[in-house]
């Protein structure tokens, strides 16, 4: 689980991101190992549904620190 620790060294800890993304990102990927690999992994509808909020959230936020970088981005909803 490297790139969670990676994200908090390098963003959170900085400053440059707030610490509750750091959160998100990790529970994402507990879940995608969960899914991968344990075959009874049945998660209810409320948890998928709160990834999929938090997902959305940590996309945005990490277009926002790209964008202020200089990348562009074509926003979500424009498809």
């Amino acid at each position: 689980m490297e790139l969670p620790r990676l994200f908090g060294k390098h963003l959170v800890k900085e400053g440059i991101i707030d610490e509750a993304y750091s959160g998100i990102l990790r529970k994402e990927q507990d879940d995608r190992i969960l899914a991968d690999y344990d075959v009874a992994f049945d998660p209810d509808l409320n948890r998928v549904e709160q990834r999929i909020t938090d997902a959305l959230s940590f996309i945005d936020e990490m277009a926002r620190f790209l964008a202020e970088k200089g990348y562009e981005f074509q926003d979500r909803t424009e498809d």
